[in-house]
């Protein structure tokens, strides 16, 4: 039963999710210029194999199950992971069509800085960073919450780089000032 709620929540993220984007591409500008190097795959693996990882992880190593029964873990990280949905999802929302998968910089970029980016420079990977916390301790596992949460982190790590890059470069002193009142990803923190 842990099992199947977390995959309709994660069932349930990829649709919301994908439902945003595809609001935002329709008003999308052309690309000026692309520079993702690979980032958007690598994130997505890295993602993708930290759940795998984390099921592994939890089947393997029982040894490291998490202190109290399974449904206290469930109960606690799935608001966790919803709370996580939400924040992606009104990132996108709100970039709307500057929002691409792929690093770039388009014809006539606008540099959003309301709703939840005037909080930090990346909301949307800080959703998704929450939603992973959520998933690794749904599976009630310290393995599989750091192989979710690590692997996920290190995707986004290299993308965060590439993008802020790009975006310096594309935007120049804008995304500079925007950039300084900001931390990435968590407030205070980095």
């Amino acid at each position: 039963m842990t099992g199947a709620l977390i995959a309709a929540t994660l069932l349930a993220w990829m649709g919301l999710d994908g439902a945003a984007q595809r609001r935002a591409a329709a008003g999308r500008p052309a690309i000026d210029k692309e520079a993702d190097r690979g980032s958007a795959t690598f994130a997505k693996a890295a993602g993708a194999g930290g759940l795998l990882l984390g099921v592994l992880l939890a089947r393997w190593l029982p040894s490291l199950a998490l202190p109290g029964g399974r449904w206290v873990w469930v109960a606690l990280g799935l608001p966790v992971a919803w709370a996580g949905i939400a924040i992606r999802v009104n990132a996108v929302t709100t970039l709307g069509a500057m929002f691409n998968p792929l690093v770039a910089i388009h014809q006539g970029h606008v540099l959003v800085e309301e709703g939840p980016y005037g909080f930090v420079r990346h909301p949307s990977y800080a959703g998704v960073l929450l939603l992973s916390l959520g998933i690794g301790l749904a599976f009630a596992n310290l393995a599989s919450l750091v192989a979710v949460v690590g692997l996920r982190l290190a995707g986004y790590i290299r993308r965060i780089n590439v993008e802020e890059t790009v975006l310096a470069e594309g935007l120049g002193e804008a995304y500079a000032r925007y950039a300084q009142g900001r931390a990435r990803l968590v407030p205070g923190v980095w």
